[in-house]
């Protein structure tokens, strides 16, 4: 009988993907602050749309956490009872206990 713990992705448990999502969600409006930023607002910042680049530097860091997340996620382990009880003991080529 094999006891290692069967795994299974589970992104939103993720800590990643929470930072993804409001790095996302903070930089789509901060992009369109920056975007309908009045000429005088970007004066004010020493002739740079400060909002329009910080925006896209957030909705970059979002892109790379989401990638981050897609090509490494993590593995929840789950009891050998659930995996049994899933029956995914037989698709792995295990043979089922006799418990």
């Amino acid at each position: 009988m094999n006891s290692a713990p069967a795994r299974k992705p589970s992104r939103l448990l993720d800590l990643r993907f929470v930072i993804a999502t409001m790095f996302g969600i903070f930089g789509v409006l901060v992009t369109l602050a920056g975007v309908f930023a009045t000429p005088e607002a970007i004066a004010q910042a020493g002739g740079i749309n400060i909002s329009l680049w910080t925006g896209l530097g957030m909705l970059v860091l979002s892109g790379a956490f989401f990638l981050w997340l897609i090509k490494a996620p993590i593995e929840v382990a789950r009891s050998r009872e659930e995996v049994v009880e899933e029956g995914l003991d037989k698709e792995w080529g295990e043979e089922p206990s006799e418990n």
